[in-house]
């Protein structure tokens, strides 16, 4: 299974990279990549590769039918999308590092990893509209409890933010690597429908905005 992931990531990165190509320039890329088995590249095996990358990722890999030259068609919509530009450049990443062991002890990363235990729980109550009741520890070291709708995620400086409205009202920025622990409160919400807005206008958790303290 996991090779047939870095498959469909090589097979993105491929077209992506290629911008426009063909068939048979595929097959021949694939014979010298570090996946290849000695198999080569079916016609089969390729359509059924597009068709579960755009299942899985929900993005197209279409067809030129001018000159039979293959393209990512919502390359733009990906690119002007934040959160799937960063997911896409990850998958990459991810191949990229493995297509080489040596590369693990050469390439240096920022560590994002704080509070991200919480993320999936987190994700789940910001697409049910589900309240929070969350233990955090403020800048000055106290543990603090409180209500929280949460609205979205945003990363910036290399940190986890949980973005959303503490008591209902007040719009806040929580560091993931500042919570202790995290509940349902049992009550539920209606997204704010501006809050995308507010992400395009650029709002950053800094000094600027209100934290939870």
């Amino acid at each position: 299974m996991n090779n047939i992931y870095n498959r469909y990531i090589w097979l993105l990165h491929t077209v992506y990279q290629e911008r426009k190509v063909t068939f048979e320039r595929l097959c021949d890329i694939w014979k010298h990549h570090f996946l290849y088995n000695g198999k080569p590249l079916s016609l089969r095996t390729f359509h059924h590769h597009r068709k579960m990358i755009e299942e899985n990722f929900d993005i197209v890999i279409a067809c030129n039918r001018k000159d039979y030259t293959y393209y990512i068609q919502n390359l733009d919509e990906i690119l002007g999308d934040s959160c799937r530009n960063w997911l896409f450049t990850s998958r990459i990443i991810d191949v990229a590092l493995k297509s080489s062991p040596c590369l693990f002890h050469r390439v240096v990363l920022p560590d994002m990893s704080g509070g991200i235990e919480y993320l999936p729980d987190i994700s789940e109550c910001i697409s049910d509209g589900h309240e929070l009741y969350i233990f955090y520890t403020n800048d000055k070291g106290n543990e603090v409890e409180g209500r929280f709708r949460p609205e979205g995620l945003k990363l910036f400086h290399n940190r986890w933010y949980l973005l959303g409205y503490r008591n209902g009202s007040e719009f806040c920025a929580v560091p993931l690597d500042a919570l202790t622990r995290i509940y349902l409160s049992g009550n539920r919400f209606q997204t704010d429908c501006r809050f995308q807005t507010l992400l395009v206008l650029g709002l950053q958790p800094d000094s600027s905005r209100k934290r939870l303290h």
